[in-house]
């Protein structure tokens, strides 16, 4: 095996000093011949032979994608493995773990390649293959408890530290350039370099992509491939024996954000769709089989990895709800559920059967309500419009607008967005989730993150955001400063740039600084900051909801975005620990009763959150009146965007609570979008009936959690097409 990717990449598939793959990657992310297939037409004739294990091959390129394998080694116990089986000494040690620096600008594949140079194995000329790599890493996993059970289930008795011998004996025959590599491999991250996943596929199998559709496991459906010619007239005949099978992930429809509700409207192009409340929570993939009795439930994560066992306390609420077991059980053999959409049927008989199949109960299992909105019609923006007005006063998390179309579309005259779904949260609308400005009082550094920025020695890639607990007499000078950890945060390359260019902090190493008290409450099951800032920086966050992390009593942000960095200001003036967890409280509970004035006022915000400040059905009534178009004919387009931004001031200001946020010149309406009360945060589930071994159609439900016997991980069930 030879691998080379910041300039050539040479795979050896089968045992042979001659290398079968290679493509030329440029330094960065750009993968230029990747990008034109010519790697892959290249060695098109040793690709599609019988001998080819493609499951290798593609795993090799995409080893982030094995989720169903889990190695246990990150970097720190992987250099102890390579400086043992390279013999190194101290000094070599210490230059191997070079990449824990701050600023070095290397990973430990990097440290590798480097030893590696400096001292060359001697028996790097031996054969290596792509399949021998991938056996020892499909043992390796094999023995870890947290691989799925398929992998599992292959393990055999290599005796203790077998994952410490195969590596040991892989390195010590491998160039620099192959160890580097090698090490990146083995940690999943080939940072700064990405292959782009379905360019891969597709350059592999032009059918590849739509196959792992239907069957998302690279080992079955590569398996498939290998028996099937290639040639065009096979198109329908492997499309109809692909079908959904149980036990194994059925992939997901492609997502898109919305970014407003024209936005909305554009992606869906006039087709009928349904509109739901989208349930907060994990997204898990059930598979029903009865021919296995009692243990007929498996669960797969979004990942794609089987969850079954860690999804345990969901069980009896799936056996509840689907009545397993029992004599009026409505299934004949199984089915899936996925909680998005069904497939192969029209939405009214899908969503017929689902109310047929799933019997609810409070806490438990519910079925998501939903509402058709014919987009063809002149009142579809108005209807979507009051639809997610009617979530956000709600404090519903967002919508989710499905089309009412078959779950995958096969044709070769595909329709833009025709099987996608879009969700739309007001915190994908510009400035509209803002939260306000934290203080960062810490740093760490990670070197893959490190890698993803074009930064020569870079010293901080994750930053550390406390709330001040005793600001009244810190402002008096009467307390030292009292932090809480609750969030850790990246930022992107151009505010990185920024916050270097302007900031030039004094630093203090975190275990030795006595100048801040400082509770890891949020942030506890993260490592601590390596260095702490003796004047903390501000940042401006915004955040889609607030969670709880576990084992702590404590609101914390969810998915922290920085848009902006202040210099100028006083973390004394940033926001408190106890103003972000009462924000959070304002934001979770649900009102008592609906408030049709804040409604009214969102409604407003909506529409001048379309392009321009204009609404985007005000456009079209507007264009057939003669006095409109002679006054937007006297206005710039600048001028026209300032009074949008205007008018939309007082609707915003009117719909946003007092804890909100936002831009002096636009105030943020309510900034977070999170399901109501807390027992009933979950995620939903899809489901496809099988009777006699053919898909004959899918339904869906939600489970929720109960607040004394389902945990926060339970699933919820949700309207799917």
């Amino acid at each position: 095996m030879s691998l080379l990717l910041p300039t050539a990449m040479n795979l050896c598939a089968t045992p042979s000093l001659k290398p079968l793959l290679t493509f030329t990657v440029s330094t960065g992310i750009s993968i230029a011949l990747l990008k034109h297939r010519g790697w892959f037409k290249e060695h098109r004739s040793r690709l599609a032979s019988v001998d080819n294990d493609a499951s290798a091959v593609l795993s090799t390129l995409l080893p982030e994608r094995r989720t169903d394998r889990v190695y246990c080694i990150q970097a720190t116990r992987l250099h102890s493995i390579i400086g043992h089986a390279l013999g190194l000494g101290y000094s070599r040690v210490l230059e191997l773990r070079r990449h824990e620096t701050p600023g070095s600008g290397v990973d430990l594949g990097d440290c590798v390649e480097g030893i590696l140079k400096s001292t060359p194995n001697t028996a790097q000329d031996q054969e290596l293959s792509v399949e021998k790599i991938d056996a020892v890493l499909r043992e390796i996993a094999a023995a870890s408890r947290f691989s799925s059970p398929k992998i599992r289930a292959s393990r055999q008795d290599h005796g203790e530290k077998y994952a410490n011998r195969a590596l040991s004996s892989i390195y010590v025959q491998l160039s620099a350039r192959d160890a580097k590599w090698l090490t990146r491999l083995i940690l999943k991250n080939y940072q700064p370099v990405v292959l782009e996943e379905y360019t891969v596929f597709s350059s592999y199998h032009v059918l590849l992509p739509q196959l792992l559709k239907v069957r998302d496991d690279l080992t079955i459906t590569t398996a498939f491939l290998r028996h099937v010619n290639q040639s065009a007239g096979d198109y329908n005949r492997i499309i109809s024996a692909m079908k959904p099978k149980l036990g194994i992930k059925v992939g997901r429809q492609p997502w898109f954000k919305g970014r407003s509700i024209k936005n909305c409207l554009d992606m869906i192009k006039g087709r009928p769709v349904s509109v739901e409340q989208k349930i907060d929570g994990e997204y898990c993939q059930i598979h029903i089989d009865l021919s296995k009795g009692y243990h007929c439930i498996q669960i797969f994560s979004k990942s794609g990895k089987d969850s079954t066992n860690d999804r345990a306390a969901l069980h009896s609420a799936i056996r509840d709800s689907l009545r397993l077991g029992k004599p009026d059980c409505p299934l004949k053999q199984g089915c899936i559920l996925e909680g998005e959409l069904v497939v192969y049927s029209d939405k009214s008989e899908r969503r017929k059967r689902l109310v047929d199949l799933i019997t609810c109960r409070k806490g438990y299992a519910e079925i998501v309500q939903s509402q058709v909105i014919a987009c063809s019609k002149r009142t579809a923006a108005a209807d979507l419009r009051e639809a997610f007005a009617k979530c956000i006063t709600s404090r519903g998390e967002g919508i989710v607008i499905k089309p009412d179309a078959p779950y995958f579309d096969f044709s070769t005259t595909q329709k833009p967005y025709a099987c996608c779904n879009i969700k739309l949260k007001k915190e994908y609308i510009q400035g509209w989730g803002d939260v306000g400005d934290f203080a960062v009082i810490g740093a760490s550094y990670d070197a893959a993150s490190a890698k993803t920025y074009n930064i020569p020695k870079l010293k901080w890639t994750h930053f550390y955001i406390g709330c001040l607990q005793n600001r009244n007499q810190v402002r008096a000078g009467n307390e030292q400063a009292r932090f809480v950890l609750v969030n850790v945060v990246e930022i992107n390359e151009i505010l990185m740039k920024t916050f270097l260019a302007h900031y030039s902090p004094e630093t203090i190493a975190f275990e030795e600084q006595d100048i801040f008290e400082i509770e890891p409450y949020g942030a506890a099951h993260t490592k601590p900051p390596t260095v702490v800032f003796a004047d903390p920086v501000i940042f401006d966050v915004r955040c889609f909801s607030f969670d709880k992390e576990p084992n702590s009593r404590y609101w914390s942000m969810r998915f922290p975005m920085v848009s902006k960095i202040h210099f100028d200001r006083s973390y004394i003036d940033a926001i408190t620990f106890d103003e972000l967890q009462e924000a959070a409280k304002t934001a979770i509970e649900t009102p008592q009763q609906e408030d049709n004035q804040e409604m009214m006022n969102w409604i407003c915000a909506l529409k001048k959150a379309d392009p321009r400040g204009l609404a985007v059905d005000a456009i079209s009534q507007e264009s057939t009146s003669t006095e409109s178009t002679v006054s937007s004919r006297q206005h710039s387009a600048e001028e026209q965007r300032r009074e949008g931004n205007g008018a939309a001031e007082e609707d915003l200001r009117l719909a946003k609570p007092a804890y909100a946020r936002g831009p002096p010149a636009l105030p943020a309406p309510p900034t977070f979008s999170v399901l109501g009360p807390e027992f009933a945060r979950g995620q939903s589930q899809r489901i496809y009936e099988t009777r006699r071994g053919t898909v004959a159609s899918a339904i869906q439900a939600s489970f929720l959690r109960h607040p004394q016997k389902v945990p926060s991980e339970a699933p919820v069930i949700h309207q799917l097409k």
